[in-house]
């Protein structure tokens, strides 16, 4: 099961823990007035292809793409 986890330094930076290991980053970023989500995962997974990262407009959103996408590596 996935679970976020601010990282150390706080703000809106979180870790993705998987079996208590960590396999992705969700985390802000604002870039020309416009502020977006960022994610990826960062362990190779037994099925290859799929999206590994990738950018939303939201929190939500993020977290929503980094679980589809794990699902899909799955």
């Amino acid at each position: 099961m996935l679970t976020f986890h601010r990282t150390k330094g706080g703000g809106d930076d979180f870790n993705v823990i998987n079996e208590g290991q960590r396999v992705g980053r969700i985390y802000r970023t604002t870039s020309i007035g416009t502020e977006r989500w960022l994610w990826e995962i960062n362990v190779e997974l037994v099925s290859p292809g799929g999206q590994r990262n990738g950018v939303a407009d939201s929190r939500a959103l993020a977290m929503a793409a980094f679980k589809q996408g794990w699902v899909r590596r799955q």
